[in-house]
């Protein structure tokens, strides 16, 4: 579903990503884990172009993202991205923020729009929350409204950007929950998180990255093994204690 090949990312002097390599599959979850400042988030940007790279190639579903004549704005109606901090727009009501994408960029009539904002919102469990406005629902709510807006464009390829980070504790089982359901769907997803024990509930792999650097690939069973390298013991170790 996505390939990456030696892919490196600098800002200014600074080596972001260094020669990252590997594929997602389609249907499959992979969680991209590692310390803080390890490429994470720079690595799912990449995928679709909310950051260039300098060289190396990614392909999505065989197309090559940065060839030329590529229509950005069309390549990105097939993923959808959910933000660390959920970017909902605040003047609109939550049915607006699900609806605005479906209609201006695939001219969805209104009335089937609103249908299927409704259904969406059933399915993250927010019934009833149309006409509130951002600030009016908690956090976790509202990523939970960042992800029905996602889906709301039919896309094939979800990513999501540390979508729990930016929630209060009790707030995160309600936004994993709504995950764990797409990726029991069999939705491709590509997934940024610190939290370790929804990665082993739902992950069929794990990239732990380092420095810019792939340090491994793992199957999810394979990457919780007590017998891994002293390293990924040494994260898990630390990530289990907060």
């Amino acid at each position: 579903m996505i390939v990456l090949d030696r892919v490196n990312k600098h800002f200014g002097p600074l080596h972001v990503l260094k020669n990252v390599s590997g594929e997602f599959r389609k249907g499959e979850v992979t969680i991209l884990c590692g310390p803080s400042g390890s490429g994470k988030s720079t690595l799912i940007r990449t995928i679709n172009r909310l950051e260039e790279i300098n060289d190396g190639t990614i392909h999505v579903q065989g197309r090559n993202i940065h060839e030329r004549g590529l229509d950005v704005d069309r390549f990105r109606m097939n993923l959808g991205f959910v933000f660390q901090q959920f970017n909902l727009f605040p003047h609109l009501t939550v049915l607006d923020n699900i609806t605005l994408a479906p209609r201006k960029l695939k001219k969805v009539p209104r009335s089937v729009a609103e249908d299927q904002a409704a259904s969406l919102l059933r399915r993250v469990g927010l019934a009833g929350k149309e006409k509130a406005y951002p600030e009016q629902i908690s956090g976790g709510q509202a990523q939970r409204v960042a992800i029905a807006r996602c889906l709301a464009m039919n896309p094939e390829i979800m990513l999501f950007d540390e979508p729990t980070s930016a929630l209060d504790p009790e707030m995160v089982s309600e936004v994993l929950s709504v995950i764990s359901q797409l990726a029991a769907e069999g939705m491709t997803m590509v997934c940024v998180t610190h939290e370790m024990g929804f990665a082993k509930a739902v992950a069929d792999s794990i990239w732990f990255l380092e420095n810019g650097q792939v340090h491994g690939q793992y199957q999810c069973r394979d990457f919780f093994e007590e017998d891994n390298d002293a390293r990924i013991r040494l994260f898990l170790s630390h990530v289990n204690r907060q």
